[in-house]
């Protein structure tokens, strides 16, 4: 019930405010943290409120929170959802420590926006940065697989998971059934 009141209040907040400087007045003297700003990151990904998603986005490089990994993945999904696909290319083209949720929300902004080739071309680059997908990745290079009509490749893929032994869980499967 506490996390349904504070998406609420976001919501509120988020809804309430008119400008960059209102936010900014309303956060004199208040030092965010890093899951209070992935919080609201994620609530105006949610409203697709791109104005104050940028906002916030500055407000997070001007307080240093801009080599937060965690942080810019959620920016990087804010501007995917809101279709701005490019801000969230040049949001993970500066991360400098990507993680796999970096590379799965950028693959996972491309194919929200019709880029499934994109979304395979990162695929690739991040195999080559020796990083192994989990089940999430695994979804988004089928449903990019999907996108373009080619279910060989899905089958491949599938193929491979299966020589590899790896682990993929049940949205896995039920994706390629319904493929």
């Amino acid at each position: 019930m506490v996390q349904g009141k504070y998406e609420l209040d976001l919501i509120s907040l988020a809804n309430g405010l008119l400008s960059c400087a209102d936010l900014e007045n309303l956060l004199v003297g208040i030092r965010l943290n890093a899951v209070t700003i992935m919080s609201i990151h994620s609530t105006l990904s949610d409203l697709k409120d791109i104005r104050q998603g940028k906002c916030i986005h500055g407000y997070v490089f001007r307080r240093g929170f801009g080599s937060n990994t965690e942080i810019a993945n959620q920016i990087i999904y804010m501007y995917a959802k809101c279709g701005f696909v490019h801000c969230a290319s040049r949001i993970f083209k500066n991360i400098k420590l990507k993680d796999l949720v970096s590379w799965t929300s950028m693959m996972m902004g491309y194919l929200h926006q019709g880029h499934a080739d994109e979304a395979i071309t990162l695929f690739r680059l991040m195999q080559r940065e020796n990083l192994s997908p989990d089940s999430v990745t695994l979804i988004c290079l089928l449903q990019a697989f999907a996108q373009l009509g080619c279910l060989n490749l899905a089958k491949e893929v599938h193929c491979h998971v299966q020589r590899v032994s790896l682990d993929i869980g049940i949205p896995v499967i039920n994706f390629l059934i319904t493929a």
